[in-house]
């Protein structure tokens, strides 16, 4: 048995961002506090969002109203942490101004 055989999932603070706030430019939409396992993206705006995760630099993903997205991190030859958003890592959010929220949430090995 491996270290990674006992840990253990917990969530993480949920990122969210209200549609009102939007402004057309990237916002910080928040941190990982710890390294994800599973990522859950949705968008309940009433308008498309885009996702970067380096402040903008890069249009990541862009998400059309009501989806949701779950990003599995793990993989059967590397470990998470190894292939994942990083702890610390800021994600940020553009759109136009709408109404309803855009979240992130994710779980974390413990």
């Amino acid at each position: 048995m491996s270290l990674y055989d006992y840990q253990k999932a917990k969530f993480g603070a949920e990122m969210t961002r209200d549609a009102a706030t939007f402004t057309g430019s990237f916002q910080t939409l928040g941190t990982f506090t710890d390294t994800p396992v599973k990522v859950i993206i949705q968008n309940d705006t009433t308008v498309t969002v885009t996702l970067s995760d380096d402040g903008g630099t890069t249009s990541g993903l862009s998400l059309v109203t009501g989806i949701r997205l779950v990003l599995d991190m793990q993989s059967s030859k590397v470990p998470s942490d190894w292939w994942s958003f990083r702890k610390g890592q800021t994600m940020s959010v553009s759109g136009a101004a709408g109404t309803g929220l855009f979240k992130i949430s994710y779980l974390y090995a413990t």
